[in-house]
């Protein structure tokens, strides 16, 4: 694993509209933890083979009728080169898993976003933290990580989906994922609350559907 600050990356900005691929947050299977490994999947060959290639890609997430039903979308854009053949690859990827519903779709603006990859020195960068991104890679050495050993007894083992960066299902409960937050991030028992607009906490076996329809 390497990590960068923030100001060691050159992203890349733009007031333009971007082309979207949108993606069914709800329809990706349990298993892949939302989409965030599933695009890494889908470009990091291409990625790989392209180190001149330098972009960052805007997540808007949302509530979204394009697929013929009220769904809560993922919606990817990109501002940099190789963007048409990047956002080509990640549908791509979407659409290799049964059942997920996935399509070119509306543009989105940087404001409307959020930076959650970033594409340069041919490597998958992905936020850590608000200070700090980073990428797997296996040619790493003492100077680019914690040795093992480091990592093991201050963090555990980390995984290459973090925790904080996966978007929840809409029917899953709001216990689930406070349960969640609290173990991922080492709180106390019961020191997490979801709560609307009015701050009121939503009871713990409230859907986080409904989280989303009072903050909306």
């Amino acid at each position: 694993m390497i990590e960068k600050s923030v100001e060691e990356l050159n992203f890349v900005h733009s007031d333009n509209p971007m082309p979207t691929v949108e993606v069914d947050i709800d329809s990706i299977p349990e298993q892949f933890y939302g989409y965030p490994d599933l695009i890494t999947q889908g470009i990091k060959s291409f990625v790989e083979s392209s180190p001149k290639c330098k972009a960052t890609l805007y997540i808007y997430q949302g509530n979204s009728v394009n697929f013929h039903t009220q769904t809560y979308s993922a919606f990817i854009g990109i501002v940099g080169n190789k963007k048409d053949e990047l956002l080509e690859l990640i549908l791509k990827s979407f659409q290799k898993v049964s059942g997920i519903q996935a399509r070119y779709s509306d543009y989105i603006t940087e404001s409307m976003g959020m930076m959650q990859f970033h594409i340069e020195g041919g490597k998958v960068w992905r936020p850590s933290d608000a200070m700090t991104w980073e990428t797997n890679d296996e040619h790493n050495d003492e100077s680019d990580i914690e040795s093992e050993e480091a990592v093991e007894e201050n963090d555990g083992k980390r995984n290459s989906t973090p925790l904080r960066y996966r978007a929840a299902r809409s029917d899953t409960t709001i216990g689930v994922i406070k349960n969640k937050i609290e173990t991922t991030f080492g709180l106390p028992e019961g020191s997490v609350s979801l709560c609307g607009p009015d701050g009121k906490s939503l009871r713990s076996d409230a859907r986080i559907s409904t989280l989303r329809e009072r903050w909306e």
